[in-house]
């Protein structure tokens, strides 16, 4: 059976970040920019009327994002052993173990999604 990291699976999740946020407008006067959004959208040979997705369903997405990334800070945070302290020696070589402690970050969370890719795979 072949193994993949989950870096190798999910290439954009490598660099992620906290989603930006949100900063309502300076000044309701400013009005957004100016689009007109088609009455009929032309898909193939299909022409659709009503707009893909509604607003419930993009807060559904966005909610799911969120807690995917709430998901990896906490696993990302797991400690190393029962008590949940990472410090190997992190006093005496600080950069070594910003380093060292980033990568274990990392595999942690490639092995929590490998495992859950693993369980949706064989579960069918």
């Amino acid at each position: 059976m072949v193994r993949l990291s989950a870096s190798a699976l999910f290439p954009l999740m490598d660099d992620l970040d906290a989603p930006p946020s949100y900063e309502p407008r300076p000044s309701a006067s400013e009005s957004p920019p100016a689009y007109i959004f088609p009455a009929t959208l032309t898909i193939g040979s299909h022409r659709i009327n009503d707009p893909l997705v509604n607003t419930a369903q993009l807060k559904g997405h966005l909610s799911l994002l969120g807690a995917f990334y709430t998901l990896r800070v906490r696993v990302e945070s797991i400690g190393g052993d029962s008590s949940g302290n990472d410090n190997l020696g992190a006093d005496k070589f600080p950069t070594l173990f910003d380093k060292v402690t980033a990568e274990a970050r990392e595999r942690r969370w490639a092995l929590f999604v490998g495992l859950a890719v693993e369980r949706c795979v064989t579960s069918k």
